[in-house]
């Protein structure tokens, strides 16, 4: 607390100043009734100060003058407190009792503004293309079309603020500046390999994820950041500084101690007995458990030494809990690695039961996708690619391909390799062709790679190569050609007469999907369906030893079956016995703890659950031991220190957030954290007050996190996320790794086949979600797609059905349309045009060639359906059109309908395109140059009436006479068209008169309305400039858009108007440009010549 002492040594106090909302201070203010101010100053929180003031204070002379600043205290105008810092006003009220008017305010400390900046669809290290690190310029790299974060946004990054969380966020509010960051690391502890590993890390390197959907910098800072940093956010009011602390770092232990004999007036110490717990159900988000790390159970038992006394338990019980605790402390982590290699097991079998190739091998899957979308398709393929091929690498760092081939990704790496990305480059190059002619087959072979199969699917197969081959043997395909002849000659009936090609197809047919059943073809179905179940069966063999281990040890770790080991490899020795068990029993008090930001996702594999069921039990046992024994709340009251003679330097040290003793009884003392200080500033009567945090103890330690973060209240509110980083450039060392982590799985095919699947499906109905279980049952089942190998089915109803190959030992079809039909053999009862449609037939031999015109019955034959020529091609009837055509094949006469469906007659030229005559006459083509001449029109054939102008000529005299001079009233058309032209120019003239006298007019558009609360202008104000009823700002630069603003501040327009000179069209409005009222002016020049202005 920062004093000032007077010549007389006693303490200044503080003067109250009123400042604009940009800080320039105003006045003093000399009305405030001094006896009503009062100062909270509180810890992690905003403080605040309220007090009075007169309208009327007397001057030297005694006469009642009006107070300064009283008309001017007004909402977010600021306040300046010597010796404690800058407060933003709220509404003041107004008071009056008739003879006297007062208003009372009420004043936060300046961090408030900080409330005042919205955080709407925030995100921070998010990885999206709207997260802050992917805006940040020269910060995003890309690598085969993905992009990625050169860089996270760090705590602190004072080399590149931009990534800088904190500089990002206090920057928001002008004047505000970052200042003090704890420089003392924290050591983060966790278990690799068995092992504790302590990694020490400093606040600025620590990195954080945030997904904001609406929220304010304020209350994202003193919630989120501080409980996700666990850190302390200090603002230093006084000088715009926002300090950063870890916790368990925040405050100075003090010498200042508080007892009876000084200050200390009374003190209350406050036992609560009522929340004490004992056995706790551990639950995380999503219904998260413990039990694969603790020893099969989800409950915690914690007995603190509050309980371990004789009051409570005996001897041999509290020797015997001591012991059953350590041991169980060990047996979590034996215990824990038991389910991880039971739960790796696990997912082999089921990735070796339930393997399947990549859905995208099959073209029909994405075929359908836009040219852009099947590119970005491509891309990601190839991410992933990269992303194998970065990861299994040699110790030079090159791509190692046999370590690769020896792991659980090679299926999926090949399949991308080998398949997928070949078929998606073949499908590009097919959609570059401009028909089907030439277009490349997709590559098929993954259908009988039988690596990409898992026992499940290659059952189905199996039984599917069975059923073709009893289908073929029962039609005797499995004999050979030379065999089945002998045998049909001697039983024709059992063994029908058929073509040999026939017969060898079906029987090469019968050959391959028998090869497929043979265990001893090593490329066989049969074959990879016996070494996968062989796989499975070892596997299932170490997974049940694994699982009885388990066992074992769980039940060593139950309280009622424990054997009495300390450790895991010591020898057994007694357990509780049923008495000592019932004194357990009668103090266990059950709760649930619940933590919901510890959880699971889809995306998570058996072996992490258990590393992540770990740290919610190793978070939960740290957070419950709090509830485990009673806590203790201390307040007290006292005499005002800051007034108390001798007392400067414990003054000095008495700040919010610092350590001070305060005296139970004269022998006994505590230690308290101050977390909020009130007093008067400007009196430093006795009126004093001090309030602590809530000093929390858990085991061995005693601390007032929970309180100082705001996170008790509840078992379920604490916090367990932590994330550092001590460098994130992107690079061989850290984005690879991140990539083994998201591909270290054996189901990742899986995995991330569902998520391309379920983005292509809601962008363009392509692909989805899939169900792959090994068996369904029910009587009904309604799908909207089903994709499957074999469906077996005693009878298929169904409106419609697509099929690239159908079998059927007999069919039943009423009605047939086939593009091509082949058979060996066809007994047809009946074909006629209304129950078949034949696309192709050979029938001009047979039947087309022997048909005379004799021998056909038509009343009409119908132009629309013959084409009638000539032999040598002279006449040609299409339809109803007739044509003629010389020699030359060039159509010299044609008769009929034209395209407009009107009768017509043309006669060609031999070039067969100049009409010569048509329906409408001769044409003017018919008529060469010269052809007609005066001599052939006959004299008086052609009257006047045939001219639409006047024929005039005149003699040597000037008389007019008969000539083809061609006047127009009187005149010659040269003379008549000046006259035209100089009429025209007059009236060009007269509009140009007329646009030279259109007025300039302008309004004025403001982005964000015309009203505006206090402390709330944002706005943008555009002119808009009109000549005549046309638009024409964008005609004109912005220099020629002048703006002024008027208000009361005559002096400070002046320097306004300066900064705004160079004149802009667009106007940039905010809280600094107005104090109390003002209006702006848009003045547009030409030159130095006004045109128009608007006002605002």
């Amino acid at each position: 607390m920062r004093l000032i002492h007077d010549f007389y040594n006693r303490n200044e106090p503080s003067r109250i100043y009123l400042a604009t909302p940009s800080k320039e201070i105003l006045c003093a203010l000399n009305s405030i009734d001094v006896d009503s101010v009062d100062f909270s100053g509180k810890c992690n929180d905003l403080s605040s100060i309220s007090f009075t003031i007169n309208r009327y204070t007397e001057n030297y002379f005694g006469n009642l003058i009006e107070a300064n600043g009283y008309e001017l205290v007004s909402k977010y105008m600021r306040l300046y407190v010597t010796n404690v810092g800058w407060f933003i006003m709220d509404t003041p009220e107004i008071h009056s009792t008739g003879n006297i008017e007062y208003k009372t305010i009420n004043a936060s400390s300046a961090e408030i503004e900080f409330k005042q900046i919205p955080l709407d669809t925030w995100k921070v290290n998010k990885g999206t293309t709207d997260s802050l690190e992917m805006l940040v310029d020269g910060n995003v790299e890309e690598i085969d079309g993905v992009e990625f974060a050169k860089e996270n946004i760090k705590f602190h990054n004072p080399q590149n603020k931009k990534l800088s969380l904190v500089d990002i966020l206090v920057s928001k509010v002008y004047g505000w500046e970052v200042g003090y960051i704890d420089p003392i690391p924290k050591i983060y502890e966790s278990f690799e390999n068995g092992e504790l590993v302590k990694t020490p890390v400093l606040l600025t390197d620590e990195i954080g994820m945030f997904d904001i959907s609406y929220s304010n910098a304020y209350a994202f800072m003193m919630q989120d950041l501080e409980k996700f940093f666990n850190c302390i956010v200090e603002y230093d009011y006084m000088n715009f500084k926002v300090n950063f602390y870890r916790v368990e770092n925040y405050g100075k232990d003090t010498n200042v101690v508080i007892g009876f004999r000084n200050v200390e007036n009374t003190n209350d110490v406050t036992v609560d007995e009522d929340n004490i717990f004992t056995k706790f159900r551990v639950v995380g988000g999503n219904n998260l458990g413990i039990e694969q790390f603790n020893g099969g159970s989800n409950y915690l038992i914690i007995l603190d030494k509050y309980w371990l006394n004789e009051k409570y338990l005996s001897p041999t019980t509290i020797d015997k809990y001591n012991k059953w605790s350590s041991f169980c402390n060990i047996a979590r982590y034996k215990y824990g690695e038991y389910s991880k290699e039971w739960n790796v097991l696990q997912e082999q079998i089921g990735e070796l039961n339930t393997r399947v190739p990549n859905l995208d091998c099959n073209p029909e899957n994405w075929d359908k996708l836009s040219d852009d979308e099947l590119l970005n398709f491509k891309s990601d393929y190839e991410a992933q690619k990269l992303g194998y091929e970065k990861i299994y690498v040699d110790e030079e760092g090159h791509f190692d391909i046999d370590a690769l081939n020896a792991s659980p990704d090679a299926n999926i790496y090949h399949q991308i390799v080998d398949t997928i990305l070949p078929n998606i480059d073949i499908e590009i190059e097919n959609r570059k062709l401009p028909t089907s002619e030439g277009e490349t087959d997709f590559i098929e072979t993954y259908k009988t790679t039988w690596e990409y199969f898992g026992v499940n699917e290659l059952e189905i197969k199996l039984t599917s190569y069975q059923d073709i081959v009893n289908v073929l043997k029962k039609s005797h395909y499995d004999l050979t050609w030379e065999r089945y002849q002998e045998l049909s000659k001697q039983d024709n009936e059992k063994y029908p007469t058929l073509t040999e090609d026939g017969f060898k197809d079906k029987h090469d047919e019968y050959l391959k999907n028998a090869y497929q059943l043979d265990e001893n073809n090593t490329d066989s179905c049969a074959y990879a369906l016996k070494e996968r179940k062989k796989e499975v069966s070892e596997k299932e063999i170490k997974q049940k030893e694994i699982g009885n281990n388990r066992n074992a040890l769980a039940q060593k770790m139950g309280l009622e079956t424990w054997n009495g080991q300390t450790d895991i490899s010591s020898p057994e020795s007694k357990g509780f016995s049923d008495k000592e068990l019932n004194e357990i029993y009668h103090i266990i008090n059950q709760t649930t703890y619940t933590n919901e930001n510890i959880f699971t996702t889809s995306l998570d594999n058996l072996s992490e659950n258990v590393d992540i069921q770990q740290k919610l039990c190793e978070t939960a046992l740290e957070d419950i031991a709090v509830y485990s024994l009673p806590q203790t709340i201390y307040s007290t009251t006292l005499d005002n220190i800051l007034s108390a003679a001798g007392n400067e330097l414990h003054a000095n040290d008495l700040n919010y957030g610092n350590f001070i003793r305060v005296g139970i009884r004269d022998d006994y003392y505590v230690k308290l954290r101050v977390m909020a200080i009130s007093f008067n500033p400007c009196l430093y009567d006795n009126k004093f007050s001090l309030q602590f945090s809530n000093m929390i103890k858990s085991g061995k330690k005693r601390n007032d996190f929970v309180s100082l973060l705001d996170m008790a209240g509840n078992l379920s509110n604490s916090s367990a996320n932590t994330s550092f980083s001590g460098s994130v450039n992107l690079s061989d060392d850290n984005i690879y790794q991140i990539l083994s982590k998201i591909l270290q799985s054996s189901l990742f095919s899986n995995k991330i086949q569902n998520i391309i699947n379920g983005s292509i499906g809601n962008g363009s109905g392509v692909g989805g979600d899939y169900l792959k279980p090994s068996d369904i049952y029910g009587n009904n089942g309604f799908f909207e797609y089903i994709q499957s190998e074999l469906i077996a089915a005693n009878k298929i109803v169904a409106n419609s059905g697509e099929f690239k190959d159908l079998s059927a030992l007999v069919a039943a079809i009423d009605n047939l349309l086939a593009g091509n039909l082949s058979a060996e053999l066809g007994h047809i009862i009946k074909l006629t045009a209304e129950n078949v449609n034949i696309d192709q037939a050979v029938i001009r031999d047979l039947i087309a060639a022997q048909i005379t015109v004799s021998m056909l019955k038509a009343g009409d034959i119908s132009a629309d359906k013959f084409h009638i020529a000539s032999d040598d091609g002279g006449l040609e009837i299409v339809g109803n059109t007739m044509q003629f055509k010389d020699k030359n094949g060039v159509i010299r006469i044609q008769i009929g309908r034209d395209t407009n469906n009107n009768f017509t007659f043309c006669l060609y030229d031999e070039t067969g395109k100049g009409i010569l005559i048509d329906s409408t006459g001769i044409k003017e083509s018919a008529i060469s140059d010269g052809l007609i001449v005066n001599d052939m029109i006959s004299n008086g054939t052609i009257g006047k009436e045939k001219f639409n102008f006047s024929v005039l000529e005149t003699d040597d005299s000037g008389n007019i006479v008969q000539n083809g001079q061609v006047v127009i009233d009187k005149n010659g058309i040269d003379a008549e068209f000046t006259t035209i032209k100089n009429s025209v120019t007059n009236i060009q003239g007269q509009i140009d008169n007329l646009e030279s006298n259109i007025p300039y007019t302008m309004n004025i558009y403001s982005s964000n309305g015309t009203i505006f609360g206090r402390g709330l202008i944002d706005t943008y104000l555009t002119p808009n400039l009109y000549l005549g009823q046309t638009e024409v700002t964008a005609n004109y630069p912005d220099s020629q858009f002048i703006w002024t603003r008027q208000s009361t501040d005559t002096d400070g327009d002046h320097y306004w108007n300066e900064a705004h000179k160079n004149g802009t069209k667009s106007l940039h409005i905010t809280n600094a440009d107005v104090f109390i009222g003002a209006s702006f002016t848009c003045s547009f020049f030409d030159g130095e010549n006004l045109i128009t202005k608007a006002i605002f």
